[in-house]
């Protein structure tokens, strides 16, 4: 399992998002990468993702999508699908 999390610099609601997913991730054990979608590489990452806002975790088994938790990542439902 593995989380990406899709930011951009300017979102009031990333730095808490990341807070939250750091902080699950390192109690799950799960690896995460924070994708800066204002970079080339992020911006093609998002596109393959779908991904329209940001914060978006996206919550991956292999290269299969679990879910993705759009706005506020909240800790509960994001451990409920690293469970």
């Amino acid at each position: 399992m593995q989380v990406f999390l899709f930011t951009q610099p300017t979102c009031p609601q990333c730095p808490a998002a990341k807070e939250t997913v750091k902080c699950v991730c390192d109690e799950k054990n799960v690896p995460v990468e924070e994708i800066n979608v204002k970079t080339d590489e992020g911006l093609i990452k998002a596109i393959e993702h779908n991904i329209l806002s940001t914060p978006t975790a996206v919550i991956l088994e292999g290269n299969k999508v679990i879910k993705a938790i759009r706005g506020c990542v909240s800790k509960g439902e994001l451990e409920a699908c690293l469970a």
